[in-house]
């Protein structure tokens, strides 16, 4: 059996679902009570799909963290970032545009695959929503809405992230992932 691996950051606006959108595609129970994530956490999920063996790295990037210089240096690593934009908060696409446009500055985002994700669509507002699919189409992404509620939308996420590994996007050995911390600053 082939196997591959994935690193996928998860990333975008405090309080937009990240830490929830991370633990419904790892398979974790949800818990009501998430604490703001500071820094990033890490998991690694397996999963087979058209007999090959996904090893997805799933990272969570905490939003205080976001505009650390060292999380565009995390991004760098990564083949796939989802950005989550909160359906219940009027905000969030401009805050995740920024975000992207931040990125773009960075030089990130044109060798990356990017999945535009809803999060918290059971009790979205119909202009958010109407204002994601704009910004989606604006920025050339896809837009997927889930729910971590009743799972609405991950397995076609977790999909559509297993078929973007077959596009043959920017592919590093593991041993690129992790960079020492000292050599990071190199390379941002």
């Amino acid at each position: 059996m082939n196997s591959k691996d994935l690193k996928i950051a998860i990333t975008g606006p405090e309080n937009s679902g990240k830490t929830f959108l991370f633990n419904s595609i790892a398979g974790r129970s949800i818990n009501e009570e998430i604490t703001v994530t500071i820094g990033v956490d890490l998991i690694i999920k397996k999963i087979i799909s058209d007999e090959i063996l996904y090893r997805l790295y799933l990272w969570d990037i905490g939003a205080p963290y976001i505009s650390h210089h060292l999380n565009y240096c995390h991004l760098n690593y990564c083949q796939i970032i989802i950005l989550c934009i909160d359906s219940t908060d009027p905000n969030s696409p401009l805050k995740v545009k920024k975000s992207y446009e931040d990125m773009k500055c960075k030089k990130i985002v044109p060798c990356k695959n990017i999945i535009i994700v809803l999060t918290k669509i059971d009790s979205a507002i119909p202009q958010v929503i109407n204002k994601s699919k704009k910004l989606a189409k604006e920025l050339g992404h896809r837009l997927i809405q889930t729910s971590t509620v009743n799972k609405q939308g991950i397995d076609k996420l977790i999909k559509i992230i297993c078929a973007h590994n077959n596009t043959g996007v920017y592919k590093k050995t593991f041993k690129h992932y992790y960079p020492h911390p000292r050599y990071r600053r190199h390379h941002c």
